[in-house]
């Protein structure tokens, strides 16, 4: 069976130091190529966050972390890149979100509760 029309959509998040720009120009090249009609969304940029910046020392802090850790995964936060104190931080596992079993267990909830009741009394409470 061959639908009369089909449509797909690509995301690409780029780190930081990479621009993707040729990998989007080489794309819309071959959608030109193969009659097809290419269009860009715009989307959010990534997240970057040194990790030696204050934000990051005080959240680790509270979520009683040893070491920040960059990780790849898609989030809205590159929606908000003009808030100077940003940090992604969540609970459970990245292994188990957005698959199709994805679950979180009831000790990492209570553990994201109080992180989060933790980072509330230190920087909405002052």
């Amino acid at each position: 069976i061959v639908p009369a029309r089909s449509e797909a959509w690509v995301s690409l998040r780029t780190m930081p130091t990479i621009d993707g720009e040729a990998l989007v120009t080489a794309a819309a090249e071959k959608a030109k190529e193969l009659g097809l009609e290419f269009k860009r969304e715009k989307g959010g940029g990534y997240v970057w966050i040194e990790p030696d910046s204050p934000v990051i020392r005080e959240m680790c802090e509270v979520a009683k972390c040893e070491q920040p850790k960059t990780v790849c995964y898609g989030t809205d936060g590159g929606e908000f890149t003009e808030l100077k104190r940003m940090v992604i931080c969540g609970p459970g596992d990245i292994a188990q979100a957005h698959t199709s079993d994805e679950f979180i267990t009831k000790s990492q909830l209570e553990q994201g509760i109080d992180i989060y009741t933790a980072a509330i009394q230190r920087w909405c409470t002052r």
